[in-house]
């Protein structure tokens, strides 16, 4: 049961802290605010997952390697490998599954599908050194006291509730997203179509329109909703004036 808390509590920091850094680390390059991911809120589910992949790497037992800073290195080594497969099997899913590619190396050198890329791989690496040395010590200690503590139980059990309820809301959106580009046949690049969605509802508002809000999901999701109506309304119309021209020709061949 231990070390059950010790993964959903490991979940949390890394989830939270990947969001603050993608958040720092993406808006300092565009030059404006970007709210990371998928989800609405201020979580990231592959740091989620990368972090608990991490945890547990560490709690391996390399004491077999007798020389420390060659156990050092092996770890990084695994854990880069483990991390890199991760980023890239959520790419593929994101892509493949959800036709929406929610980042982009493809400007990075030998990166591989534009989803994963040696400099990125090499920061997984730094990161995991990080984490064993900075996180991974006092991780069992803390998890033991917010098990113990009620307040703090009560505020993870918030956290997975409104993770768990954006996680369902925001997964509604990449299925109508997947709609949509299997429609428009081509694949969706989700950072400039939250733009270009803000911008269009920006124009029609005549105020200024964040990317970087709860309200943009939910004009997302009337966008796609008015999309969709107005390909089949312009189905219906294509098929109504078939069957009237049809009609028509059925009608002058009888005369």
């Amino acid at each position: 049961m231990q070390i059950l808390f010790e993964i959903l509590f490991v979940f949390i920091l890394s989830a939270t802290f990947g969001y603050i850094l993608e958040v720092v680390y993406r808006s300092s390059i565009q030059k404006r605010l970007i709210n990371p991911g998928f989800l609405v809120g201020c979580c990231l589910p592959i740091y989620g997952i990368g972090g608990v992949a991490l945890y547990l790497l560490c709690k391996i037992d390399l004491s077999f390697i007798s020389i420390p800073a060659l156990r050092v290195i092996s770890l990084m080594i695994i854990a880069t490998l483990v991390m890199t497969l991760i980023e890239y099997i959520a790419g593929i899913i994101s892509i493949k599954v959800f036709k929406n590619r929610l980042w982009d190396y493809s400007k990075r050198w030998g990166n591989i599908q534009g989803i994963i890329c040696p400099l990125f791989s090499l920061f997984w690496g730094i990161c995991c050194i990080l984490f064993y040395y900075l996180v991974f010590p006092w991780i069992g200690t803390a998890a033991s006291f917010v098990s113990s503590n009620i307040i703090c139980m009560f505020f993870v059990g918030i956290y997975y509730g409104v993770f768990f309820i954006d996680l369902g809301y925001s997964m509604q959106i990449m299925t109508k997203i997947r709609a949509y580009a299997l429609k428009a046949k081509e694949l969706v690049d989700f950072e400039n179509f939250k733009r270009a969605v803000a911008e269009k509802y920006e124009k029609f508002a005549g105020k200024k329109s964040s990317t970087f809000s709860f309200k943009l999901y939910t004009k997302i999701s009337n966008f796609l909703e008015e999309h969709k109506i107005s390909k089949t309304s312009n189905t219906d119309t294509k098929a109504n004036e078939s069957n009237k021209t049809n009609a028509e020709t059925n009608e002058n061949s009888k005369k």
